[in-house]
């Protein structure tokens, strides 16, 4: 199992990433890709909610699409003084803002090392039993670069 230094470890595989609604069940789970995002039949510009209308051109239908998971990490901050008892105990912990390659900002834990600039790739990782969403540092390649034990 790898993690992210000291605090976030991978959870068992087939665990997705949903940007909106949760999936229900455990099939609906294993069957969803990693993130989901809305597509705008119209014009094809990605959200990362369910809008009521696109921010582009207007449009009010929309496809669910999953994203590759790849961006650029946009910012940055490192925390040290969390909102409740339960983000305390884990300080100092790093929240990104990343901007993904489909065009939408989500935010993450990232390792301590990770800059802005760099290239991103997202996964599901575990604190202290919840689920968050993880990113790790790539190379141009795509393929993630793994974390360290």
């Amino acid at each position: 199992m790898t993690t992210i230094p000291g605090k976030l470890s991978d959870p068992p595989a087939g665990r997705p990433l949903t940007a909106g609604e949760p999936a229900r069940g455990p099939a609906a789970q294993a069957a969803l890709p990693p993130i989901m995002l809305s597509r705008c039949s119209a014009c094809g510009h990605h959200a990362s909610l369910s809008p009521a209308a696109c921010v582009r051109c207007g449009g009010q239908m929309f496809d669910a699409v999953a994203a590759r998971g790849h961006g650029t990490v946009r910012a940055r901050s490192e925390v040290w003084r969390a909102p409740d008892a339960f983000w305390r105990a884990h300080v100092p912990y790093t929240l990104v803002l990343v901007r993904l390659d489909e065009g939408p900002v989500l935010m993450g834990h990232a390792s301590g090392d990770i800059a802005i600039g760099d290239p991103v790739s997202a996964s599901v990782a575990t604190l202290a039993g919840r689920q968050v969403l993880a990113f790790r540092r790539h190379p141009p390649d795509g393929s993630p670069t793994p974390a360290a034990d």
